[in-house]
């Protein structure tokens, strides 16, 4: 029997949030969606809604991931002279003052900005709530609302700081959160919101045993029949729970089943995750669905049932491609972001055990083509025409119904996980190009090898820092090496240590060491003369022209060039020559500061000038981005000699520096290029660390050459380092003079030994540049 005025007491102590019984009650009972209709449904507008029932309005947009309502309103509120409000007049504890009020909206805003994984943004937020709400809301009338306040600020103060690699310093807030408590009729609500924001701090620090302790906890007090508890043994979760009730346990569930799996008591998580796969809930949480699967392909596999297991892993991947990015809510709710890379890896380890190798490359390419959705995730629009900016924009709609928790989204959800599928179908077969970018394709394998030339291989690595793999492609056969890949990381850091030593030969210790792991042995293989090269991890940042067998560089031994991954063959243009100007050389812009004048790179561009007939060059105030906008598309060779900095924590911003004017700022971004559209057979980065992008868990590089490439530049040359003055305009004159009468790919390997045996044999002279692209 409901007993509706106890209730009300128990919602009002933890809450503070009532406008009317009804409103409360479907508030505390999780109908946010109801909440959110029947307020708007009687108001127009936000200043038409009384503060007590924007006090529910606000943080319902939240639990259904309206993100924008929530946004608005949130910003309505914290705006307004004063929202404190008494949502029963003569009863002291159900009101809340205008800071208290402020405390609490700001503390949703931090729950949000964490899920966008703006980490530091929300930390320095929920500091901010937590103040407000420590020091404004009486614990004289109401300490259960003060306490269960509280929980979000100290939860998310951890979490962004585990998140950011900083988990001593999230000590603190943990054991705050974990003395919190209070003793009253009731207070199982609230100790459920606590036991659940500690057993997402454990998952998130991988502290799998304290996070089973926590989630195991008997909770119940005298009045816990009149809530849902949290305690969700395996046992005793039914597979019948209606889809709000199942939205709320499944995650809780996943937490408690995988601890039980990283503590070793396999029948218990095997158990608890047959327990979540057989439930049709799960279809409507795609991450939640695909970690589970993961995780019970291990175990089919430890138990002798590979097929199973392979056939797990696969569905993994399908969830995984279905949605163009991480769904933030459902990351929030278990505490982490899964590591999607992690189901690649473990399926092509998979397939490689099972000898089908041709599988396994395939699976190795899409995880490739996801890492750069996923890095893309939040770039909005690509579409250089209607028609597929329309498609995008919705892709981009059904994408944000799959994210929201109301009843219908995820009673629908599998109509609408089918609609998007089919929007993704339409885009690719309209755009290819643009569809690659926010979706994973097919990978033909038959296709990819008939785009290499007879005299051409592919090496595509592929692996984790444990264990690597060399696919070895030519348009016969795909074969692969496993690779020990423990260390390798080390190894090319002390080797690009070692090259920037122009006064030692340190490098040859290094560098063999690097070759002895990953060229000697595939060499048995090698039988062409020309080798395409698609690393993996740290291998983006390795100029593989530069290893050394001891008696020959590579760069003596191969023609070499770069791709992000064997697919981009498909999109590589053709460009078409239009107009007189054959080149446009920007150098040596005026940035402002001394420091960043590059004399060098003004006399290289001049030198290029000399060399290649009908080019423009510009330099200093005129090396601005207007021009090189105004001309990219018009020109066949596009050469830009400055700074580019490499920006990890947002790859899409990393730029490089040209002059700024009324129309732009003489930023070049990441994100810019992928609106831009080049008609270029070359482009040339002459700059500082261009080549580098962020080198993700994930593998495909954001960096310039990347942008470039969909921009539409059939190749990019780019350096890995800072390179000697004289060296570069060597070099670049070399490049030039050679592409007079050779391709791509052999004019850079010319201009590199001339340099090399006429002024320079040191590698760091010489191996920074490499050519990624087509190589005609």
């Amino acid at each position: 029997m409901r007993l509706p005025g106890l209730v009300i007491f128990i919602f009002l102590g933890l809450q503070g949030c009532v406008s009317s019984p009804t409103h409360m009650n479907k508030f505390s009972e999780g109908n946010y969606a109801e909440v959110v209709a029947e307020v708007t449904g009687s108001h127009q507008t936000l200043d038409e809604v009384p503060l007590h029932k924007l006090y529910l309005l606000c943080p319902a947009y939240y639990e259904i991931r309206e993100y924008e309502k929530f946004t608005e309103c949130a910003d309505y509120v914290l705006a307004h002279p004063d929202p404190g409000t008494e949502f029963y007049p003569g009863l002291d504890f159900t009101y809340v003052n205008k800071l208290e009020f402020q405390g609490y909206v700001k503390s949703y805003q931090a729950k949000m900005l964490l899920e966008f994984t703006e980490y530091e943004q929300a930390y320095k937020l929920a500091g901010k709530a937590y103040t407000l709400l420590k020091e404004n809301t009486s614990t004289e009338v109401n300490e259960g609302r003060l306490l269960s306040y509280l929980v979000a600020p100290l939860e998310v103060q951890a979490l962004s700081l585990i998140y950011r690699n900083k988990g001593a310093q999230a000590q603190p807030y943990i054991e705050e959160l974990s003395e919190l408590n209070y003793y009253s009729p009731g207070r199982s609500n609230f100790l459920r919101i606590k036991q659940t924001a500690l057993g997402r701090i454990y998952f998130a620090q991988k502290d799998y045993a304290r996070a089973l302790d926590i989630l195991r906890q008997d909770i119940s007090d005298p009045l816990a029949a009149l809530v849902t508890p949290l305690i969700l043994m395996v046992e005793n979760v039914s597979t019948d729970a209606d889809v709000r009730e199942g939205a709320l346990r499944t995650p809780e569930l996943y937490m408690l089943s995988k601890s039980y799996f990283e503590t070793g008591d396999i029948n218990k998580a095997r158990q608890g995750f047959d327990t979540l796969l057989a439930n049709p809930i799960i279809n409507s949480l795609g991450e939640i669905h695909w970690a589970t699967l993961k995780d019970r392909a291990v175990i089919s596999w430890q138990q002798q049932a590979p097929d199973e297991a392979i056939e797990m892993l696969r569905q993994a991947v399908e969830i995984i491609e279905s949605q163009r990015s991480t769904i933030r809510s459902e990351a929030y709710k278990i505490g982490f972001v899964g590591d999607k890379q992690a189901v690649y890896e473990l399926l092509v380890k998979y397939l490689l055990a099972q000898n089908r190798i041709g599988d396994a490359f395939v699976y190795a390419e899409k995880a490739k083509a996801r890492a750069l959705v996923d890095m893309l995730a939040q770039k909005e629009s690509f579409a250089r025409d209607s028609a597929a900016r329309a498609g995008l924009a919705e892709l981009a709609e059904l994408e944000s119904q799959m994210q929201r928790t109301t009843v219908a989204a995820i009673k629908n959800s599998a109509r609408t996980r089918g609609l998007i599928l089919r929007q993704r179908e339409a885009l690719e077969a309209q755009a290819p190009e643009v569809a690659s970018l926010v979706s994973v394709g097919n990978v033909d394998t038959l296709a990819l090898q008939q785009q290499l030339n007879d005299d051409e291989q592919l090496i595509e690595f592929f692996g984790n820092s444990e264990t690597l793999y060399a696919f070895i492609v030519d348009r016969e056969q795909i074969t692969v090496k496993h690779l020990n890949g423990r260390g390798l990381a080390d190894k090319i850091n002390r080797f690009r240590q070692d090259i920037m030593q122009t006064n030692s030969n340190a490098w040859q210790q290094s560098s063999k060491a690097v070759h002895e792991t990953l060229i000697e042995p595939l060499q048995s293989s090698l039988t062409a003369d020309k080798l395409v090269i698609v690393p993996h991890g740290p291998l983006h940042y390795l100029p593989f022209a530069a290893l050394f067998d001891g008696a020959d560089f590579m760069l003596e031994q191969y023609s070499l060039r770069v791709l992000p991954s064997a697919s981009v063959m498909a999109y590589l243009k053709t460009p078409q020559r239009s107009g007189q100007t054959t080149m446009l050389a920007l150098g040596n812009p005026a940035l402002g500061d001394p420091a960043l004048d590059l004399p060098g790179a003004q006399n290289e561009v001049r030198a290029l000038g000399d060399v290649v007939p009908e080019s423009v060059v510009a330099v200093r105030e005129q090396a601005t981005e207007s021009l090189f906008k105004r001309y990219a598309a018009r020109v066949p060779v596009l050469h830009i000699a400055s700074h580019g900095e490499f920006n990890p924590e947002e790859p899409l911003s990393s730029r490089l520096l040209l002059v700024g004017d009324e129309s732009n700022d003489g930023s070049l971004t990441v994100g810019e290029l992928y609106d831009l559209e080049l008609n270029s057979e070359l482009v040339t980065l002459s700059a500082c660390q261009t080549g580098l992008g962020d080198v993700q868990s994930g593998d495909d590089v954001i960096g310039l050459t990347r942008g470039f490439l969909f921009a539409g530049a059939a190749n990019i040359v780019a350096s890995l380092w800072m390179v000697d003055d004289e060296a570069t305009a060597r070099l670049m004159v070399n490049l030039y003079n050679n592409l007079q009468s050779q391709d791509k790919q052999q004019s850079l390997r010319n201009a590199q030994l001339s340099v090399k045996n006429n002024y320079q044999a040191h590698p760091y002279y010489w191996a920074a540049f490499q050519l990624t692209g087509a190589g005609r």
